[in-house]
């Protein structure tokens, strides 16, 4: 679905405890006239293995000054 010329497009970061999620909306009108024409989640994955376990290293380092 093609939003409509006159959509006002853009994107929207929602934070949570784990980080942020980008979400794309498509809008028309405004206030109480604002309808949502269309929404998209933006997502990309980091990097946690490649033949070994990716582990962050202020995961390694805090695991080292608690022992």
């Amino acid at each position: 679905m093609t939003p409509p010329v006159d959509a006002n497009i853009r994107t929207v970061r929602l934070e949570h405890p784990s980080g942020q999620i980008a979400i794309k909306l498509a809008t028309t009108g405004a206030g109480a006239d604002l309808n949502v024409i269309k929404v998209g989640v933006i997502r990309t994955a980091r990097l946690i293995m490649r033949g070994e376990v990716m582990i962050p290293a202020e995961t390694i380092e805090s695991a080292a000054l608690a022992a």
